[in-house]
C-alpha cells in the first residue's frame, strides 16, 4: 500500500480544502466539489510549460472597511519547464506550500 502526504486545510465552518489525486482517500467523507486553483498550459513563444496560479485578491471599502472577494488574477511562475511533469510538480509545490502557510485559500479555489 502506497502511503501518500496531503496538505490539508480544515476552515472553522468544517470546509476542507487539499490538492486532489486519484488516489484521495479523502472522498471516501462524503460530497467533494472541485475547482481549479491553477492551470499548467503550453507557452507558443517559449516553447515550454508555464504554470499559473490563481491569485487572491480582496477589494477594501475605502468607506467603511468591509472585505469582499473578488475573482482572482492568474499570476505565472516565474521559471518555464521543458517537462509537463516538472511543471505539474512545482504547481503541486506552489499549492501545497500556500496551504500549509495560511493564504486565503478560498481565492485560491474559486
Amino acid at each position: 500500500m502506497k502511503l501518500t502526504e496531503y496538505t490539508i486545510k480544515v476552515d472553522p465552518d468544517g470546509s476542507i480544502y487539499f490538492l486532489y489525486n486519484d488516489d484521495s482517500p479523502l472522498r471516501e467523507l462524503g460530497k467533494m466539489q472541485s475547482v481549479r486553483a491553477s492551470h499548467v498550459e503550453w507557452s507558443v513563444e517559449e516553447q515550454a510549460w508555464v504554470v499559473w496560479i490563481n491569485e487572491p485578491t480582496l477589494y477594501v471599502d475605502p468607506f467603511n472597511g468591509l472585505k469582499e472577494e473578488v475573482k482572482p488574477l492568474r499570476k505565472r511562475l516565474d521559471h518555464s519547464f521543458k517537462n509537463r511533469d516538472d511543471a505539474i510538480q512545482a504547481e503541486i509545490n506552489v499549492l501545497n506550500d500556500r496551504l500549509a502557510n495560511g493564504v486565503d485559500i478560498k481565492a485560491l479555489f474559486n
